[in-house]
């Protein structure tokens, strides 16, 4: 790896930290790549933080359907599937969490493999649409955690990374 990561580096870090995640936090199988996908996600649930160096800048997002967020939310909190379905605040505050651990991991595989030093942000939950500027790089995967079918995003400024 180069000095600064590719979007493609970002997107490998984030599946090999899901598969981490997933086994040590979530009591799941690990995760798996399905495809790298062209364009946004159609409107769902995500959970999305920055993750950010001197002169890098990244925003990682997972999404997924509402009733998938519910079962990994609940996976988190030692529940399963079929208990009762969290209020709209727990499922926030636990989905990001989710994602903020995800991002720990991220900066943890980005490290080993490169010399930048970054910071995470702050998770932030979105319902709907999302927006990206033209100046972003983005990808896109189709996973699974466990067998919870999510979305993976990676955005990156396309000057980030360069002096």
């Amino acid at each position: 790896m180069s000095n600064y990561p590719t979007i493609s580096d970002w997107m490998d870090a984030v599946v090999v930290s899901s598969a981490e995640l997933a086994t040590t936090m979530l009591g799941m199988s690990g995760a798996e790549l399905i495809s790298i996908q062209k364009g946004l996600p159609e409107q769902e649930n995500a959970a999305y933080i920055s993750v950010v160096g001197e002169q890098s800048a990244v925003q990682i997002g997972v999404g997924a359907t509402p009733e998938n967020v519910q079962i990994l939310v609940k996976a988190l909190m030692g529940m399963t599937p079929e208990d009762e379905d969290l209020e709209a605040d727990e499922v926030t505050d636990a989905f990001s969490e989710i994602t903020n651990i995800l991002a720990g991991q991220v900066k943890t595989v980005i490290g080993k493999k490169s010399d930048i030093v970054v910071n995470l942000g702050i998770p932030m939950f979105i319902k709907g649409e999302l927006h990206v500027p033209e100046s972003s790089e983005v990808q896109v995967a189709e996973a699974k955690i466990g067998d919870v079918p999510v979305t993976f995003l990676v955005m990156k400024s396309v000057d980030a990374g360069r002096s």
